[in-house]
């Protein structure tokens, strides 16, 4: 009934919002007495926290604490002796009662009785397992749970703890315990509920120590995942390991003294995704057997810039649950960005699914969680990405990809995931204030109309107005009508009217010679102020309380200049902003209203703003309107750990309108490790993106480094690692509501991303170091899959599928051993008495198999091949899909193959058109295979029957810029242009056989600068910022007869690779001459920089080329022509800096 009674409820409180009409539902607040679900729904206050979800979303209990983990109930029960009653206790809730049972410090308390009628706490000081007879149903009661003994080896997924107080027979004193896992990806999670006998945030007078070590023995060498005392144990230690030794010990604790923790465990199994490349398919695991219990799967989708994620599910079926999933037993989640923090598109369970799910941008996130009872077959979704297209007419488009109204844009609310509808706007609503279902009720007092606008256009136009002063106006929704007032009256006289008029007065601002003193505040030149003459204007801004860490930031929202230009030479005005509270305080700045900036910001908690007309005539309007905010700064440094770091005052509320940085530096060789163990911060929708209160963390010094993370709300990820020896961040909190803040532990471990000599180290910040065997193996192992990128393997023309094999017998060709996953693609494509589609892999060997593993060849004449599930270990690998003879191919990458491995295709003729839009983008074809009979020695192309004709466009008659058969066909072919036209044509001939190719493509984009006198500066594209992606740059540099070419790196920091840049990530190459074949001097990545370098003779030829994925600052770089003896003609640069 309680579920009824809270739908009705609902039903009632929205018939109030339509009756009042309120439409404000967040305006909607349940009675005293009553919870409010997240829904809106409102539910009894006793149901909060019973144990039993009461809410759509189960937010009735979350956060709350597991105290009945603790206790077994016996319902209508009592204790039969009197005797054994310790103490009672009046007015209690139940689990009020629970929490008296474990703190009681005069007797041990084991058990208690709950009468519900009564709300009597019955607290027994009897033995465990205390006698009980049969009762009333009002009546409850519990025993507490039998923990396990000091020593014990905790080896299931779920279960208690506790230290010697709550253990039958143990006596107080130290306590180990250790709980682990065989599977490596099991995560074991602690609960806490601790009892100490004083109180605090440290340890200093503590009786006890518990430590927490991510391993199964306290050596020097396990880690320590966490050290507190009882008084600082936190509720919930996440340790990311699945073995765990927990140890309790007591310091000089009286005999009197009560203390000790009641704990349980569980462990969750965690495995990541990360999809990057379409089309493919996803399943849950095992499908179509069933999945299995007990685990979490995560899928990453990265569809890549201007790019979207299309999810079609072929089949669904997981535990069924009530709508809602409010039992999340068996639950998909499906997020709209990366991460759990992004906006969730639906939680599915049972077969409820919506077929097709398109992600707004470029990333999706899936969370796939099992328990541990039932399980079903699971899912299995095909996906796909698709191009972002451009927002139609009177749309605006979200740097996301997502389309909203034009009208939402600069409306003062942020309806992008990223703000950026609201950012360069000017919210010229704050200087108004609304009087809603109100008009002008004079039409004398209207002095213009505008069609068409928006009431954010509105304020625009009344503070821009200059044939008349402009003091409010009305805006009509229905009709989108602003009418200006240009009564001088103040307020102007409005009438009552229907709901779709908003009348808008402009504030009441102070007068000159003001001095504010509150923490914000707005303020005006004199057109605006109503008691006001123009003229001239002083405005004092003093904080009061003064404060050291103050600051003030002025906003200049609204600038009226009488004239357009960009500087103030015919300007009727001046400001100067002094950074103190008197004209001889420093300057902050001089400007004219046609200068004036966005905003000033003082150093301190004192600024003063002076105003001056000069020479103005009397019919020219100008002016500004404005605003300040006070900010206060407080900076923490740490250089040494372990320690812990928590917002001011935690854990009461934080203080209001607060800025609070966080430096760490762990020194050289290690990384930053936090560890969040409370997080609680105002709640924002999805993304923070209201900027209400907001912990940033950043991966570096500085807030210029990456963003790590934008968190708010109880959202945080339990535990961060830094990339490098610096971590930052900054805690801001805004002037209305506060919540307790957060707690973190942090750690300086070393560097994980330093990789032995034979290992491949993976790029991205969860940095894996993988055997050097693994490099092109046919497995992306890497979280970012760079051990597979640009490998000249043909395994990048299959696709895997995990535990299958071929379906029928009879497609099965032969079957080879003691072969590696190449060789055996191979074979497969090299065979040439039928198309082979695919083949089966058996690894082989110690390491994975990637040697003397068994390959089976399928001649199946279809694609893809069919396929069953079969045993674990066995591979099935599938030739992908081609695109078909005609298409025109318009992504930055691919792959493509002749009319031989294209299934709808017939040998013979074929067409493939590459066309980008930027005319500097410049495609490059990698041909990787070719299947061409022996000519037998015969001159090159003398006896082939195959041509490769490549144009310089898109048109048959378009010019011929190459034209091979297989003999010539180098490895590497280039477009002049954006657009390339490839012809491939099979002739009869002499020799015969079968011929065909796979090729692979990717798009660069080509830029050239010639230099050839002079001293300057070079640097890569948006120095010092990053430079873009899949891009190529040169510079040739050509001087006189009898010159040299001198260059000298002053910054230098492009991608990490090894020292020969082997992976040829990002690179600098540098050649003694005027072009790519002149002499080779070297190439340099990383932060290798090429220092001084001069060349032999006159020209000097430089390359940059940047790859699809990390992007650093890149580099800057002096040049200068000097004569052969060393004598510069021309070496004073613009920097002012010198070349020797």
């Amino acid at each position: 009934m309680v579920i009824g009674y809270h739908r009705i409820l609902t039903v009632v409180v929205l018939l109030q919002i339509v009756i009042s009409g309120d439409v404000s539902v967040e305006a909607v607040r349940c009675p005293d007495g009553l919870f409010q679900c997240n829904t809106g729904s409102c539910i009894p206050e006793a149901l909060r926290c019973d144990g039993e979800p009461n809410c759509p979303f189960r937010d009735d209990e979350n956060t709350c604490g597991t105290i009945f983990d603790y206790f077994e109930p016996t319902y209508q029960a009592l204790v039969n002796d009197s005797s054994k009653i310790g103490r009672v206790v009046p007015n209690l809730t139940k689990q009020a009662c629970a929490e008296h049972c474990l703190e009681e410090a005069d007797f041990l308390c084991l058990s208690f009785d709950y009468d519900s009628d009564t709300s009597d706490c019955r607290l027994s000081n009897a033995e465990y397992n205390v006698t009980i007879s049969q009762t009333d149903a009002n009546v409850e009661h519990w025993d507490i749970v039998n923990f396990p003994d000091c020593g014990s080896a905790l080896l299931a997924e779920t279960g208690n703890l506790a230290t010697p107080r709550w253990i039958l027979d143990q006596p107080d004193g130290d306590c180990d315990v250790t709980i682990s896992r065989a599977a490596e990806d099991a995560q074991i999670t602690v609960d806490f509920t601790a009892v100490a006998p004083t109180t605090g945030s440290n340890c200093s007078s503590s009786f006890s120590e518990v430590k927490i070590y991510g391993g199964l023995s306290a050596t020097p060498l396990t880690p320590i995942i966490g050290e507190y005392c009882l008084e600082t144990l936190p509720s919930s230690v996440n340790t990311d390991t699945n073995a765990v030794l927990i140890t309790y010990r007591e310091i000089n604790k009286p005999s009197d003294v009560v203390q000790g923790f009641v704990g349980s465990h569980s462990v969750e199994y965690r495995n990541t995704e990360y999809l990057t490349s379409s089309p493919g398919v996803v399943t849950s695991p095992a499908w179509p057997s069933a999945y299995t219990p007990n685990r979490q799967y995560f899928y990453e989708f990265d569809a890549g810039a201007t790019q979207r994620v299309r999810l079609n599910f072929t089949a669904f079926s997981l535990e069924p649950d009530n709508p809602g999933c409010i039992h999340d037993h068996d639950i998909l989640h499906i997020y709209d960005g990366q991460g759990p923090l992004a906006p969730l598109i639906g939680v599915y369970c049972g077969t409820d699914i919506d077929q097709i799910i398109t992600s707004s941008d470029r990333y999706l996130h899936m969370r796939f969680k099992s328990d541990d009872d039932v399980e079903f077959p699971g899912f299995r979704a095909e996906y796909e990405f698709l191009s972002s297209p451009r927002c139609s007419d009177g749309r605006f488009q979200c740097s996301t990809g997502t389309c909203i109204p034009e009208s939402l844009r600069c409306d003062g609310a942020p309806n992008c995931r990223l703000r950026d509808d609201e950012t360069s706007c000017v919210t010229n609503l704050l200087h108004f204030e609304p009087t809603y279902g109100a008009k002008l009720s004079d039409d004398n007092d209207i002095g213009r109309r505008i069609l068409n606008s928006t009431a954010v256009d509105c304020a625009n136009s009344c503070l821009q107005q200059v044939d008349f002063l402009c003091l409010s106006f009305d805006f009509d929704n229905d009709n989108s009508e602003c009418i200006l007032s240009n009564s001088v009256e103040y307020p102007v006289s409005i009438s009552e009217t229907e709901n779709n008029i908003e009348h808008w007065d402009i504030n009441d601002y102070q007068g000159c010679g003001v001095t504010f003193s509150a923490d914000k505040g707005k303020l005006a030149s004199p057109r605006w102020i109503q008691t006001q003459a123009d003229g001239d204007c002083d405005i004092s801004i003093s904080i009061t309380p003064p404060s050291t860490d103050a600051s003030v930031r002025i906003n200049f929202d609204s600038v009226l200049t009488p004239i357009a230009s960009d500087d103030c030479t015919n300007s009727y005005s001046q400001i100067t902003i002094y950074d103190g509270s008197t004209s001889s305080s420093p300057i902050l700045g001089q400007f004219c209203l046609e200068t004036l900036p966005r905003f000033v910001d003082s150093n301190g908690g004192d600024v003063l703003i002076t105003y001056r007309e000069t020479n103005k005539p009397s019919d020219v309007a100008q002016g500004f309107v404005g605003s300040y905010r006070t900010e206060y700064t407080d900076s923490q440094n740490y250089t040494s750990a372990p320690g812990a770091v928590t917002s001011p005052g935690w854990p009461s509320d934080y203080t209001p309108n607060r800025i609070y940085t966080y430096s760490f530096d762990a020194g050289e060789n290690h990384v930053v490790k936090l560890n969040f163990t409370s997080f609680s911060l105002e709640p924002d929708n999805p993304g923070c993106i209201h900027n209400y209160d907001t912990l940033t963390i950043y991966d570096g010094q500085g807030p210029v480094a990456a963003v790590l993370g934008l968190y708010c709300g109880g959202e945080v990820d339990d535990v961060i690692f830094s990339t490098g020896r610096y971590l930052y961040m900054v805690f801001q909190s805004d002037d209305v509501v506060h919540y307790p803040g957060f707690r973190a532990e942090y750690g300086f471990v070393s560097d994980p991303r330093v990789c032995q000599t034979d290992e491949f180290q993976c790029r991205g910040n969860d940095v894996t170091c993988l055997p050097d065997i693994s490099r092109c193996d046919g497995f992306n192992e890497c979280p970012s899959l760079d051990d597979e990128y640009q490998c000249n393997t043909n395994l990048v023309f299959f696709k895997p599928l995990y535990n299958a094999r071929i379906r029928y017998q009879s497609d099965i060709d032969r079957v080879l051993v003691n072969t590696t996953r190449q060789e055996c693609a191979e074979i497969c494509l090299t065979e040439t008495a039928f198309v082979c589609y695919g083949f089966n892999y058996i690894p082989g060997g110690p390491e994975s198999g990637r040697a003397g593993g068994t390959c089976t060849i399928s001649r199946a004449s279809q694609s893809p091949v069919p396929y069953v599930p079969d045993e674990t270990g066995l591979e099935h690998w599938e030739l992908i899909v081609f695109a078909d003879c005609g298409s025109v191919l318009t992504d930055v990458r691919g792959v493509i193959s002749s009319p031989r491995w294209i299934q709808s295709a017939s040998d013979g003729w074929c067409e493939l058109r590459f066309s980008q839009n930027t005319v500097d983008a410049v495609i490059t074809l990698n041909f990787q295979f070719t299947l061409s009979p022996d000519n037998g020695g015969a001159v090159p192309c003398a006896n082939s029957n195959e041509r490769l004709i490549f144009r310089d466009g898109l048109e048959d008659t378009s010019p011929v810029v190459e034209a091979y058969c297989f003999d010539s066909l180098p490895a590497t072919v280039q477009s002049p242009g954006n657009e390339l036209l490839l012809e491939y044509g099979e002739a009869s001939s002499p020799v015969g056989g079968v011929t065909g190719f796979l090729a692979r493509y990717y798009v660069s984009y080509f830029s050239q600068t010639i230099i050839t006198e002079g001293s300057g500066v070079v640097t890569s594209p948006n120095w010092p910022d990053v430079y873009p992606n899949e891009r190529i740059y040169t510079w040739e540099f050509t001087g006189l007869e009898g010159q040299t070419v001198r260059l000298d790196f002053t910054d230098f920091f492009l991608e990490d690779d090894d020292d020969l840049c082997t992976n040829n990530w990002d690179v600098l190459s540098l050649y003694d001459g005027p072009s790519e074949l002149s002499q080779y001097i070297g190439g340099y990545c990383g932060q290798n920089s090429p220092g001084v370098v001069r060349s032999s003779g006159n020209s000097l030829y430089m390359v940059f080329k940047s790859d699809s994925s990390i992007a650093e600052s890149g580099f800057r770089c002096l040049y200068a022509f000097q004569t052969m003896g060393g004598d510069c003609l021309s070496c004073e640069l613009q920097d002012n800096s010198i070349l020797p």
